[in-house]
């Protein structure tokens, strides 16, 4: 599916695009959204947390939201459920947040982990990870 991918073996990183059915059949059991509810509303049926980050002006609430989503993807992740971490586009805030998610996960650095996701999807998560250095 182009506007997903599985980015570890609990975590699907996408955009509010993905059709719902699909997330069913994938199996997936919980949703961290990274963007305001204005943009992306609430799933049925699947556990679903939402840690607003701002898209135009990122500031200091979007950087403890990000860190909160990575935190609660990782926890969701080690209780067993598969994750699906969204956004709008699945193209700034989720991917970097994915990569915070895959730093701390393996202890890599947050470029590695960057470019592992860019070998599975086009992301752009500069400037939301900017929040983070």
């Amino acid at each position: 599916m182009a506007d997903c991918a599985e980015i570890l073996p609990n975590l699907v990183l996408g955009s509010k695009l993905v059709p719902y059915k699909y997330l069913l059949e994938q199996n997936i059991t919980a949703s961290v959204c990274v963007a305001p509810a204005d943009e992306v509303p609430e799933m049925l049926n699947i556990n679903f947390y939402r840690f607003p980050v701002s898209f135009q002006n990122p500031d200091q609430i979007s950087k403890e939201n990000m860190y909160k989503a990575r935190d609660k993807c990782i926890e969701l992740m080690n209780e067993g459920n598969k994750v699906f971490l969204h956004c709008v586009a699945g193209f700034n805030r989720s991917p970097a947040v994915a990569a915070m998610v895959i730093s701390k996960v393996y202890d890599v650095t947050i470029y590695e982990a960057v470019m592992h996701i860019e070998s599975l999807r086009i992301i752009a998560p500069e400037k939301h990870l900017a929040l983070i250095e």
